[in-house]
Order: C-alpha cells, then structure tokens, then sequence
C-alpha cells in the first residue's frame, strides 16, 4: 500500500464513526421521548430521520461526482471534512435547544456531506494503492465501514440511551469531525481528471451521460447493478434485525448488539475473500457460490424464525446468557454471520471491478450514478419491509420473499459477468 492510503482509511472511518454516532443518539432520543417529538410517533420521526439523511444522495450525488472528476479530489475530501465541523457544531446547537427542527436539518446536511464525499472516495482509492492491492484495499474499506457502524451504534447508544447530556454529545461530534480534517491532512494531494469539465446543476444530465459512457460495457454495467443489490438485501436485513430480536426471538438489546456485532465481523471477513475471489480466473463463479451462499442462509434464518417458539406474554426479554444457552441460539448467531460474511464476499470484487472498469476521467461520475442507484435500492427495502409489515406477512414469508428474490436476480447479472473480474480494462 502507498503511504496515503492509511490516511485515508483513517479519513473514512472518522466520518462514518461520526455518522453512526450521531445518527444513534438522534434514533435513541426519538425512541424514548428525550427529543421534542412535533406530535408524531417515535417510528414516524425515525422514518423521518431516515428519509432526511437519504434524501441528499438523489439530489447532490450528480454534482458530487462531476466536481471529483472537475478537480482534484483530495482537496475536495478536504473541503468536505472541514464543512463537517461546522455541520456538528449545528448539531451541538440543536442539542443544547433541545430543537428537532435544528437536528434534522443537520441530518440532511450530514447526507448532503456523504454524497459529496462518496464519489471522491471510491474514485480517488485506484489512485492511492498499486492496481494489484485494490481488492484488497476495497476489503479494508469495507471492513472500516462495517466497523465505524457497529462502534458508532454502541457509542451512540451509550451516549443516546439516557437523558440528553448536550454538552457531551457536542464534544464527541465535534471532536471526531476535527480528527477527520487532521487525518485527511495525510492524503497526497491528486490531480484533477477532467479538468475541463463544465459543471451542471442538472442532477439528471450527468447521470444520463454516465450511463451513456458505459452501454456498451456490460461487465460494468452489471457491477454497478450488483453493488446496489447488495445494499437493497444488506438493509432488508438489518431493518428486521430490531423486531426480529423483539417479537420473535424475544431477546435484550444486547442480543440485538450481539447480532449487529457478527454482521459487521462477516461481511469485515467476507470482503477479504472478495478480495481473493478477484484475483482468481474463475471469480465469477466463487461470486456465484456467494450468491447462493448468502440465499441458503437466509432461508436457514427463515426456518429458525419459523420454527422458534412463541414466548409466554408475560415473559421478561431473554439476557445475552440465556439467549446463549438455547439450542437454535448459535444457529441463529452462524446465520447472520454467514448471511453477512457471503455478501461481503461477493460485493468486493464487483466495486473492484467498477474502480477498474470505469474511464479515469469519468470514475467520479459513474460512481456518482451508482450512488444514486445505491439509495434507490435502500430506499425499496425500506417500503417493502414496511409494505409486508403493514400486510401482516410473516417474518419467515418476509426472509423466503428477501431469499428468492436474490437467487432470481443476482445469478442473472451474474451471468453476464463473464469468467472472472479478472477480464478488466
């Protein structure tokens, strides 16, 4: 790896840290009433939440994408690492008022800071680490994602779970904002790609182009497809992972952690092998065996939820130790690893694939594109898991629905992949 890659490793891992933090207390807050609530229900200003951070990634991606490519891309992850500062110190604001409208807004500009960052991150990571180390330089930027999620949740929720204590929750997200912008300071300085490009506000324009750029490269095409189909299954499942630990399995929240903490591991350990899997003549069939690796634990799951007795009403939640200690509890615990560590194997070598395959002068931009894809995707499992609750489908219906769906789908595209990620430009 080249000296700036640790750098900025260390760049985005701050910045989802700080993400997660935040988002957390702001979840946390909503959910026990310690926030102004505007006289809606805690899962409505959840949802709310939700809406607010994804919103920016269909409306800035575009522009973010164009301006990686127009200049130079470490300046610009700078840029953004320094506008995060001031957005905390909105956030601290909101906390010390104690003012939903403020911290809301703040989310927005917190999604408004990822879609500008996104583009500039994936790009500039072919730039950064010699052409034989970028799966596993993808492998590692997975991990600290993941990583940065599962800290992020339990700081989050340490800080979030009691009543507001405005002034620390300022100091943690003003303080890792600072770290960012220090830690980005390391990142060699990369020359822009397109410099003559002329800018539009236009969200649709770019994309349109991008898509354009790239008909007649299947592979690619098919790469950005398959990254947005990991994330639409990646939240499908975590979005049942809270009422599955409540209403079925019937467990404490820190079974909940317990569960998030092993998906976190398995996809960490899962992108290593997608980092081996790029490297191999035969990697489009290893993704397939992922691909269906990651639909036969599903079912595993589904068949747990299925079969998992029905607690007595006036049962008290299950601790972590005597969740431990039932039969199908380990079960329970290999499914989400595996589901998690499967997913993690088959996303890496198709980001490679897409960093590889992409034109230099237009990486920003198609990743832009796939971003904007990215929370499309995000966005349907959200409604769909919400449709079937409001449809009252069984959570076993729900994970076979989720199962099927990606055996269908994914060793479609897959197909077209061709014989390995090893076939790139």
């Amino acid at each position: 790896m080249k000296r700036s890659f640790p750098w900025f490793f260390a760049t985005q891992f701050a910045g989802a840290f700080n993400d997660n933090v935040f988002k957390n207390i702001l979840v946390l807050g909503f959910t026990y009433g310690h926030f102004s609530m505007l006289g809606l229900k805690p899962l409505m200003l959840v949802s709310l939440a939700q809406a607010f951070f994804i919103l920016p990634f269909f409306l800035f991606s575009a522009l973010a994408g164009q301006l990686a490519d127009r200049y130079s891309k470490t300046l610009l992850v700078r840029r953004v690492k320094e506008l995060e500062i001031l957005i905390m110190g909105l956030a601290s604001l909101g906390f010390v008022l104690n003012s939903t409208p403020v911290l809301m807004g703040t989310l927005f500009l917190m999604g408004t800071q990822s879609a500008f960052f996104g583009p500039a991150k994936y790009s500039m990571l072919p730039e950064l680490v010699r052409e034989k180390e970028l799966a596993s330089a993808n492998a590692w930027v997975e991990l600290g994602t993941f990583a940065a999620i599962l800290l992020g949740t339990l700081v989050g929720g340490y800080l979030g779970g009691e009543a507001p204590r405005a002034y620390l929750f300022s100091l943690w997200i003003i303080g890792l904002a600072c770290l960012g912008v220090l830690v980005s300071r390391g990142i060699h300085v990369l020359p822009a790609r397109a410099p003559q490009l002329r800018i539009t506000l236009n969200p649709i324009a770019p994309v349109m182009q991008s898509w354009r750029s790239m008909r007649g490269d299947m592979q690619l095409c098919v790469a950005m497809l398959g990254v947005s189909w990991f994330w639409f299954y990646g939240l499908a499942i975590l979005t049942l992972l809270p009422t599955l630990c409540t209403q079925v399995f019937h467990v404490a929240s820190k079974v909940s952690t317990l569960a998030l903490a092993l998906f976190c591991f398995g996809i960490g350990a899962g992108s290593w092998l997608g980092a081996w899997i790029f490297r191999q003549p035969k990697a489009a069939l290893w993704m397939k065996v992922a691909v269906l690796g990651l639909a036969l634990f599903t079912l595993h799951l589904a068949w747990l939820v299925s079969a998992w007795p029905t607690p007595a009403l006036e049962a008290d939640f299950l601790e972590l130790a005597l969740f431990l200690r039932l039969p199908m509890a380990w079960q329970v615990c290999l499914s989400w690893l595996m589901i998690a560590f499967c997913g993690g194997a088959f996303v890496v070598p198709l980001y490679t694939q897409m960093q590889h395959r992409a034109e230099v002068s237009m990486r920003s931009r198609i990743i832009a594109s796939n971003n904007i894809l990215n929370a499309l995707a995000m966005v349907i499992a959200a409604l769909m898991i919400m449709l079937f609750h409001r449809w009252h489908v069984s959570f076993t219906n729900i994970l076979i629905c989720i199962a099927a769906s990606s055996v269908i789908v994914l060793l479609m595209l897959l197909k077209v992949v061709g014989n390995g990620a090893k076939q790139r430009a």
